[in-house]
């Protein structure tokens, strides 16, 4: 009995299409369901793959010579090697257990392969997930998005960093409660106020930008480029008498300017 891995791969389809015909034909005579030889061509067998399957006894064939009203199908066994347009092809009890292990065995890579897709596709999911999100790495003191970085402490700037902080653990939700402790004497509102400011200044690469919700209770980040980048470095630049004021909330240096 030929084994399956010496079959082609261009012919389990066509042995496939076989075992469709006897699935269709159940516990009835399977020969109701020959293929005929042309469709098999057009799944691409040649005449000399049909004539190698019947050598090696995967499959048998007749010659269909059903008379014109018949209700049902006759056919004339031929030579083994011989074919004709008329030709009608079905398995053997070795070429029906051949398919069945193929079909099995494409049902498998199939799945595989679906796997492997799937799970490829979480990966770049997750990455695009983790890439989209910033990065506040506190034992450095720079804050990232994918790969640039967005901003880099020199000095200590306590307000700002507990802020980023704060997303950092929460994962980077969009929005979060003000993080900051209350301070005799502050204004907290103000005192938030003031730090988003501070985050959104000096900025290396401006891909980050932190807003109010006008609230004066809540943060929220979003990705910025382009434009809206610029504008908001606009707002935010401020001369230096202002830039010492607003750098030394809480009677402690926020000074944030990159290296």
């Amino acid at each position: 009995m030929i084994q399956h891995n010496e079959i082609p791969r261009s012919l389990f389809s066509v042995l496939e299409m076989l075992l469709q015909a006897y699935d269709y034909a159940s516990d009835g005579d399977h020969w109701m369901y020959a293929v005929e030889m042309d469709h098999l061509h057009t799944i691409g067998a040649t005449v000399n793959d049909l004539r190698w399957l019947a050598q090696v006894g995967v499959v048998e064939h007749a010659q269909e010579v059903t008379a014109p009203g018949y209700d049902g199908r006759e056919f004339c066994k031929t030579g083994n090697m011989t074919l004709s347009p008329r030709s009608c092809f079905v398995l053997t009890d070795d070429g029906l257990h051949l398919a069945r292990h193929l079909r099995c065995r494409m049902k498998d890579v199939q799945s595989a392969a679906l796997t492997a897709e799937r799970l490829t596709d979480v990966a770049q999911r997750s990455a695009i997930t983790r890439a989209s999100k910033p990065h506040w790495d506190a034992a450095q003191r720079q804050l990232w998005f994918a790969s640039a970085i967005v901003k880099q402490f020199r000095w200590k700037a306590q307000n700002q960093e507990r802020i980023l902080l704060a997303f950092q653990e929460d994962g980077w939700p969009r929005v979060i409660d003000d993080p900051l402790c209350p301070a005799p004497g502050q204004d907290p509102k103000r005192r938030l106020h003031d730090t988003i400011k501070g985050l959104n200044r000096n900025q290396q690469n401006r891909l980050v930008s932190f807003h109010g919700n006008g609230d004066g209770q809540t943060i929220r980040w979003n990705r910025t480029t382009g434009r809206e980048g610029a504008a908001i470095a606009r707002c935010t630049r401020p001369d230096r008498e202002q830039a010492d004021v607003l750098d030394t909330c809480d009677h402690r240096s926020e000074l944030d300017s990159p290296r």
